[in-house]
This record gives structure tokens, sequence and C-alpha cells, in this order.
């Protein structure tokens, strides 16, 4: 590989690694905080109908749309009439990612 090519190359990986995606904004960070508190209480099925509630309310509020479609997925595995916990909890956890992806990072303990 010549040395032209190699620069190139390493430009290239460190633009797409510098990619990461927009910043979460103020109410987006609330919005990954209050399902990062709701899983470290252990899910109560008794708080999701208030937790699918704030999260629409906060990411309707936010500038940016990056938590959209991990919120619909949450809210809407929630609304199954087939309820599933395990459903549940991957549809919270990839809502999480989605924060993290942005450069969220869950509260230290």
């Amino acid at each position: 590989m010549t040395g032209r090519r190699s620069w190139a190359l390493l430009a290239a990986a460190l633009a797409l690694a510098s990619c990461g995606g927009e910043p979460l904004d103020a109410t987006s960070t609330e919005a990954c905080g209050a399902v990062s508190a709701w899983a470290v209480s252990g899910r109560p099925a008794d708080q999701r109908d208030a937790l699918v509630a704030r999260l629409g309310e906060l990411v309707g509020r936010s500038g940016s749309d990056v938590l959209t479609d991990p919120y619909r997925r949450f809210r809407d595995t929630v609304a199954s009439d087939e309820l599933d916990d395990a459903a549940v909890a991957e549809a919270g956890g990839a809502f999480l990612r989605a924060c993290s992806d942005h450069g969220w990072e869950p509260p230290a303990a």
C-alpha cells in the first residue's frame, strides 16, 4: 500500500470515528435519565404507562429527533396486547443504546 493511500484510509477512518451522531439536547438527556432510572429500579410494570407518557412529552419537546424512533418502539411495545416483559426490557435497552450512541452516559452509581 502506498503512503498516500495509507493516509487517505487513515483520514477516512478518523472521519468516520468522529461521526458519532448529533449530541443530545437537555430534554433528550432527561428522557435518557428517566429510562435509566426506571431500568435501574427493576423496570416496575406499574410505572410503564407513566414512563411512556413522560417520554412522549420529553421527546416531543426535544429539538432533536434522534430518540423518536426508539421512543415509538418502546411506546408500542408497552401498548402491545401481548405484553412481554422481555420485549419491554429490550425496547428500553434499545432506547438507552440510542442515548449512548449520541454521547449520553448513565449516572455513576
